[in-house]
């Protein structure tokens, strides 16, 4: 099976969402991630929480974050590493266009809700491949999603060459010192003085840093389990850079309920469904502001 991500809304709906939107990713997120476990499902790429998937009317989608460009032999790599070992289909590699400072762009126009590109569920990450792996799945047990996958992106970036998924995590580089997770409390509250989702980002930002102490103190009780030197990768500043990838980048898939990283996809600006709980209203500074970012899902 793969997953269809759906073409843009009509610019009237569009400019609409742009208007309730947060101005950054890790804002526009409701949490981290929910916290609970999953049991597996062979034969199941995502399980989800439940059959029943909540409809998300379009006045309620909003703008993904913008995405920088990626060097373009990279990105021309990761097109051929999909296609020729993982199979993508060429009808999906072939919508999808780098141009000048690797900007990703479609190559087609779509109508309003038809699908633009179909990505096989194989090639999507989720908190199965956190499931998956040996190292970090012990540290995301009953941690948000979006927890996960950051552990496993930091995991995967200490591997380099040696990773299974170098090809696509080579395209996803430092977030750089622009993002909020990223910035001190005093360059917070300073830098986003008067803004409407100051305080939800100052929870975020503190969230993340207790996940980070809490995994580490996970760590540093059970060296039998988790070694010390196997987890010298698993610094605060990886964990923190990867964390904010994850969340600029992370897509939210209706159908599984459960967010993924969806190689070339995630290097569109696009238009999509909402994680659970996250609302214009929300966006804009309600009174759900400033609650626990990892406590909501």
């Amino acid at each position: 099976e793969s997953i269809d991500f759906p073409s843009r809304l009509p610019p009237a709906a569009m400019a609409s969402m742009l208007s309730c939107a947060a101005p950054c990713s890790v804002h526009a997120r409701s949490a981290f991630g929910a916290r609970h476990n999953r049991s597996r499902h062979p034969g199941r790429a995502f399980p989800g929480r439940a059959n029943h998937v909540t409809p998300v009317c379009a006045a309620t989608a909003f703008a993904a974050p913008f995405v920088a460009g990626v060097d373009k032999a990279l990105a021309r790599e990761l097109v051929a590493w999909l296609t020729v070992e993982k199979g993508l289909p060429y009808e999906a590699s072939s919508q999808v266009s780098f141009g000048e400072n690797g900007v990703a762009t479609l190559v087609s126009d779509a109508r309003a809700g038809e699908p633009l590109i179909a990505i096989p569920q194989n090639l999507c990450v989720t908190a199965v491949d956190v499931q998956d792996s040996p190292i970090v799945a012990g540290l995301a047990l009953g941690r948000g999603e979006l927890i996960g996958l950051a552990l496993w992106l930091c995991h995967e970036r200490a591997k380099g060459a040696l990773s299974e998924w170098a090809p696509y995590v080579v395209t996803l580089p430092s977030a750089g010192d622009d993002h909020p997770l990223k910035w001190t409390e005093a360059e917070l509250l300073k830098l986003l003085q008067g803004s409407p989702i100051k305080n939800e980002a100052v929870s975020r930002a503190a969230d993340a840093k207790a996940e980070f102490a809490a995994i580490r103190q996970m760590i540093a009780g059970d060296t039998k389990s988790y070694p010390q030197e196997a987890y010298e990768f698993l610094t605060e500043v990886s964990f923190i850079d990867a964390l904010s990838v994850v969340v600029a980048r992370a897509q939210w898939l209706n159908a599984a309920n459960v967010y993924a990283m969806v190689p070339l996809v995630d290097l569109l600006p696009i238009v999509g469904a909402p994680p659970p709980g996250v609302s214009p209203k929300l966006a804009a500074g309600g009174e759900a502001a400033g609650k626990k970012g990892l406590s909501k899902a």
